[in-house]
């Protein structure tokens, strides 16, 4: 299984700020050879359009916190896991 990261607090400015690239070209990855992909960028992209990022990360930069987790694991109980 292969899964997208999620993109970190956007005020970040160390950050490569590409995560959407990133996520697509682990979508094409788990395409092209047949692998579960959990699309956790996609999800944690739609709560971002409605929360903070402070809301979503545990060290306000790149780690999430319990409610981010939480997304991950919803990603993979809709994958059936």
């Amino acid at each position: 299984m292969l899964f997208s990261a999620f993109p970190p607090n956007p005020r970040w400015k160390f950050g490569s700020h590409r995560m959407a690239d990133y996520a697509e070209a682990t979508r094409r990855v788990a395409q092209d050879t047949a692998c579960a992909y959990a699309d956790v960028f996609t999800n944690w992209q739609s709560l971002a359009a409605r929360k903070k990022p402070e809301d979503l990360l545990g060290n306000n930069i790149n780690h999430p916190n319990d409610f981010g987790h939480w997304l991950y694991f919803r990603v993979l109980v809709a994958l059936g896991l």
